[in-house]
C-alpha cells in the first residue's frame, strides 16, 4: 500500500480531526465577533461630532441612528445628553438588548416638542428588550388625532422611567403625557408627570404591567392615569407615591383588570372620583393598603364592573370606598389627616407633608403585612427615600410621607468653640435646615451632611452650659456641650535678654481646649520655645531688637497668635574690685565679641578685585565669596589665611612629605598664606573677597582656613571658617 492511500479507519479518523477543526474555527470566528458588554454614544444640542467621547458630541438624531444601526446583537446601548434643550425624536429599530436615554438630570436636560410635534416616540417593533429613560424632562408635545403627546410607546417590551418629569404635553387621541400602546412592563420611579392635556397616563392597547413608585402625579387638567378600554388584563401597582390636584381623578379603568395601591397619598382630586371603576366588560379589583384619600371629589366609585378591597390601615374622610378593616377609618376631617401642600419636602419629587399630630402618623404597627399578599409597609422607605421605620418606634405613617424627625447618636461633646467644625452622627439628618447654638439660637453653618452624619462650623457665641439644636421640617433633636472662649495669649511684654546669658520666659495663654501646643517664628538666635510648656529659653548670641511671632493652638485646631518683643543687649561690665583677678576679669569683658559669622560661598573662582568692606551692598558677585560677621563695637580685624595642605605624621608633628617618610599616616598640614587687616563696625560687617590679599599677592587654587580674629586694647576674639578656591 502506497504512502498516499489510508486504511477506512485511518480515512475516518482524519474526517472526524477535519470537522474538529472545522467547529474550533467556527468558534473562534464567532469569538472574535463577540458583541461588547456595553456602547455609548455622546449627545448635545448642538453636537456635529462622532458621538464616540463627550468632546465629539453628535446630534440626539444622529446619536438614535447609530444605536439604531448598531450591528452587532447582544450590546447594551447608551446615548448620554449633554445638558440642554433638544428637538423632538423617533426611535424605531435597533438590535441592542437595552437602549438608554441618560440626560445630565431633569432640571438641566430636555427633549421638548415645543408644542408643535410630538416630543419622543418609541415603536421599535419589540427588537429592543428595554428602553430606559432617565433624568431627563419631556415638555411641550403636541399632536393631533392621535395619542402620546410627551411620550409614545409602541410594542417594546419593558419601559422604564427613572427621576424623569414630563409636562406641558397634549394629544387629542388622548395621553397627553404618556400613551402605552403596547408594552409588556412599565415601570416609573421618582418621576414627575404634571401639567399634562388629554390624560397624563393612558394604557391604549394590550395588556401592560404598570409600576409606580416614588412619583408624583399633579395638575393634570384630565385625569392622572386612565386603563383604556383596549388595555384588559393589564395591572397597575402604585408604592409610596402622591397623586393630588388633577381635575378628572387619580385613576379611571375603563377596562377589567387589577390594581393595588399601598402607602400613598391621594388629595385634591376633583372633576370626577379619585379612584373610578368604569369597565363594563369585566371586573377590576383595587387593593388599597396603608393610603391617604383625602379632600377628593369622592374617594372611589364603581361605574361598571368592580371592587374595592381594603388591605387595612387606609385614611379616608368619606366611606366610599367600602372600607372593612378595622385598623382603617373612612369619617376622618381634612384637619384630622392634617396634609401639607405640595411642596419639595426633600427626596426627588414633591410630597405631602404630615405632622406628629396627624391621624395618620404612627398608625400602621412595624411588621404589620398590608392584606394577605401586600407589603409590609413599615420595612420600606417613604417617597422621599426616607426609612419608615423610625428609631425606637413602634409603629409607622400611613400614606407617602413618613414623620421623620432628626435623631442624634452623638451623646454629647464636651468642649466647643467658636470656628470649631463639629461632626455629628444620627439619623435623618439629610434634609436638616438648620442648626442653632445656645439660646440665643445663633446660627451654624452646615458644610456637609447626609441622612446619617452632619458637618456644623460653630458661631460665637458666649461661653458656658449651652445645647445645639438640630431642625428639620418634621421636629429637632437638642445635644448638651459645653462652650468655651477661643484660646487667648495673655501675656503683653517679655523681658529683656542679654547675649551669652541664659534666658527663660513664660508665654501664658487661656480659653479654649489644653493641652496647648506652642510655636515660635522669628526668635533671636539661640532661643527656642517649648512645644507644650509656653516657656522661652537658651542663651542669646544675637544683639538687638526682635519680634518674634508666637502661636497656641489648641486640642480643638484653634489658633491664637500674639507678638511679644525680646531686646538683646550687650553683657554689662561687673568685676569685682577686691579680687587681683579684676584687671584681667575688665580686659576680657572688654574684648570684642565676634558672632554670626558666615560665608556666601565655601568653595568659589579668583577674581581681579581687592577685598573691600561695606555694610550696604548686598550684591551676589559672580566669582569669589562674602564673608559676614557682627562686631558689638568697633575693632581691628585680621583675616588671617592658612592653607591646607598633604603631609605625613613623624614624631607626633605633620611634617611635608617626602620619600623617607612615605609610608608614614597621612595628615594636613596648615601652612600660613597671607593676611588682611582692616577697621570693622561696631554692628554687621560684609567682606567681598575674590582671593587677591594685596595688588602682587593672591592665594593659590586650593583648601584654606580663614581665621577671623577681633581685637582691641583689652584684648581678642576670633572665629574660623574653611573654603576652597577652585580653578
Amino acid at each position: 500500500m502506497s504512502s498516499a492511500t489510508h486504511s477506512p479507519r485511518k480515512r475516518l479518523t482524519l474526517l472526524f480531526a477535519a470537522i474538529v477543526a472545522a467547529v474550533a474555527l467556527a468558534h473562534a470566528s464567532i469569538a472574535v465577533s463577540a458583541p461588547p458588554a456595553s456602547v455609548t454614544y455622546y449627545a448635545s444640542p448642538l453636537g456635529t461630532g462622532a458621538c464616540i467621547t463627550s468632546s465629539t458630541a453628535c446630534s440626539l438624531a444622529a446619536a438614535v441612528g447609530k444605536a439604531e444601526a448598531h450591528a452587532v446583537h447582544g450590546s447594551a446601548v447608551t446615548i448620554q445628553l449633554a445638558p440642554g434643550t433638544y428637538p423632538p425624536v423617533a426611535i424605531t429599530g435597533g438590535s441592542e438588548t437595552s437602549l438608554t436615554l441618560a440626560g445630565a438630570g431633569a432640571a438641566s436636560t430636555a427633549l421638548s416638542g415645543e408644542g408643535q410635534s410630538q416630543t419622543l416616540s418609541i415603536s421599535a417593533g419589540k427588537k429592543v428588550a428595554a428602553v430606559t429613560i432617565e433624568h431627563l424632562t419631556l415638555e411641550d408635545g403636541n399632536v393631533e388625532s392621535t395619542i402620546g403627546g410627551n411620550l409614545y410607546v409602541g410594542a417594546i417590551p419593558t419601559l422604564e422611567l427613572i427621576g424623569d418629569t414630563v409636562t406641558g404635553g397634549q394629544a387629542t387621541g388622548g395621553g397627553g403625557g404618556i400613551a402605552i400602546a403596547a408594552a409588556d412592563t412599565v415601570d416609573i420611579s421618582e418621576s414627575t408627570i404634571s401639567e399634562d392635556a388629554d390624560g397624563a397616563l393612558q394604557l391604549q392597547d394590550g395588556a401592560a404591567a404598570v409600576n409606580v413608585d416614588a412619583s408624583t402625579f399633579t395638575a393634570n387638567p384630565e385625569g392622572a392615569i386612565e386603563i383604556g378600554a383596549g388595555a384588559a388584563g393589564s395591572s397597575l401597582e402604585i408604592e409610596n407615591s402622591t397623586i393630588a390636584g388633577n381635575l378628572g381623578g387619580a385613576m379611571t379603568w375603563n377596562a377589567p383588570g387589577e390594581a393595588a395601591i399601598y402607602g400613598s397619598t391621594l388629595s385634591g382630586d376633583t372633576g370626577k372620583a379619585a379612584l373610578a371603576l368604569d369597565s363594563s366588560t369585566g371586573t377590576t379589583e383595587v387593593q388599597l393598603g396603608g393610603d391617604i384619600l383625602s379632600e377628593n371629589e369622592d374617594s372611589c366609585a364603581i361605574g361598571g364592573e368592580g371592587e374595592f378591597l381594603d388591605d387595612g390601615y387606609n385614611l379616608a374622610e368619606e366611606d366610599t370606598c367600602g372600607l372593612t378593616q378595622p385598623t382603617s377609618k373612612s369619617t376622618l376631617t381634612a384637619s384630622e389627616l392634617d396634609l401639607g401642600a405640595l411642596a419639595g419636602n426633600g427626596g426627588p419629587t414633591e410630597t405631602q407633608r404630615i405632622t406628629s399630630a396627624s391621624v395618620a402618623h404612627d398608625v400602621v404597627p412595624i411588621g404589620a403585612q398590608l392584606g394577605e399578599d401586600g407589603p409590609v409597609l413599615c420595612a420600606g422607605s417613604d417617597q422621599r427615600g426616607i426609612a419608615r421605620s423610625q428609631p425606637s418606634a413602634s409603629s409607622c405613617d400611613a400614606g407617602a410621607y413618613q414623620v421623620a424627625p432628626p435623631t442624634l447618636s452623638t451623646s454629647s461633646i464636651s468642649v466647643a468653640e467658636a470656628g470649631v467644625t463639629l461632626q455629628l452622627s444620627g439619623n435623618n439628618l439629610s434634609d436638616v435646615s438648620a442648626v442653632t447654638f445656645g439660646a440665643s439660637a445663633a446660627a451654624g453653618t452646615i458644610t456637609s451632611q447626609s441622612a446619617s452624619s452632619l458637618s456644623v462650623v460653630v458661631p460665637k457665641i458666649a461661653p458656658g452650659s449651652q445645647t445645639i439644636t438640630v431642625t428639620n421640617a418634621d421636629g429637632s433633636a437638642q445635644l448638651a456641650f459645653t462652650v468655651v472662649a477661643n484660646p487667648a495669649i495673655t501675656t503683653s511684654s517679655l523681658p529683656a535678654a542679654v547675649r551669652g546669658v541664659a534666658y527663660s520666659a513664660q508665654v501664658q495663654a487661656i480659653g479654649g481646649l489644653p493641652l496647648y501646643k506652642w510655636s515660635a517664628t522669628g526668635l533671636p538666635p539661640g532661643l527656642a520655645i517649648g512645644a507644650f510648656s509656653g516657656k522661652i529659653s537658651g542663651v542669646p548670641t544675637g544683639l538687638g531688637r526682635y519680634v518674634p511671632t508666637e502661636t497656641v493652638t489648641d486640642q480643638n485646631g484653634v489658633i491664637a497668635s500674639a507678638h511679644l518683643a525680646i531686646v538683646v543687649t550687650a553683657p554689662s561690665v561687673t568685676c569685682a574690685s577686691a579680687t587681683v583677678l579684676r584687671g584681667a576679669c575688665l580686659r576680657a569683658l572688654a574684648r570684642p565679641v565676634i558672632s554670626a559669622v558666615a560665608q556666601s560661598h565655601r568653595i568659589w573662582r579668583e577674581g581681579g578685585a581687592l577685598a573691600r568692606i561695606t555694610r550696604l551692598s548686598t550684591r551676589k558677585p559672580p566669582i569669589g565669596t562674602r564673608y559676614s560677621f557682627t562686631l558689638n563695637e568697633q575693632a581691628t580685624v585680621v583675616f588671617v589665611f592658612a592653607r591646607q595642605l598633604p603631609g605625613r605624621k613623624v614624631n607626633g608633628k605633620c611634617v611635608v612629605p617626602n620619600r623617607k617618610n612615605a609610608k608614614r599616616h597621612r595628615c594636613k598640614r596648615s601652612v600660613r598664606a597671607g593676611k588682611l587687616s582692616f577697621t570693622a563696625h561696631g554692628a554687621a560687617n560684609k567682606i567681598f573677597f575674590q582671593g587677591r590679599i594685596s595688588r602682587k599677592h593672591r592665594l593659590a587654587p586650593g583648601s584654606y582656613t580663614l581665621t577671623i580674629i577681633a581685637s582691641n586694647s583689652s584684648g581678642s576674639t576670633s572665629r574660623s571658617l574653611s573654603f576652597t578656591i577652585v580653578r
